[in-house]
């Protein structure tokens, strides 16, 4: 190579190497929008199971008391007695007590 043409490679190299750290940071500032937009969905994901267990804790109950309204009381042993239906919703909130309990104990509650 003669002296003019390196610096034509010179300036051709110093070009490109702008080039690929404009790149670069156009990179860096890509993943960074990924990055909050995720954390954005992922908030809004917060959000909405927030709701999904609040609205789950109303119709929850509802829905045991509609449960519980409709045995067939002829059919649970223990009918013939007249605390028959006492005793299952005694064995009822027993076990609701015991699940209670256990979520405490494993700290999901």
């Amino acid at each position: 190579f003669c002296d003019a043409d390196a610096d034509y490679w010179n300036e051709l190299n110093n070009s490109l190497i702008r080039y690929l750290e404009e790149l670069e940071l156009a990179r860096e500032r890509a993943a960074l929008v990924l990055e909050s937009e995720d954390r954005r969905r992922s908030e809004r994901m917060n959000r909405t199971m927030y709701r999904f267990g609040i609205i789950t804790c109303i119709f929850l109950p509802m829905s045991f008391v509609t449960g519980l309204l409709g045995i067939n009381v002829g059919g649970i042993p223990g009918a013939s007695s007249p605390y028959g239906f006492l005793v299952a919703c005694l064995i009822v909130l027993a076990l609701a007590v015991g699940q209670w309990w256990m979520f405490r104990r494993l700290r999901w509650v």
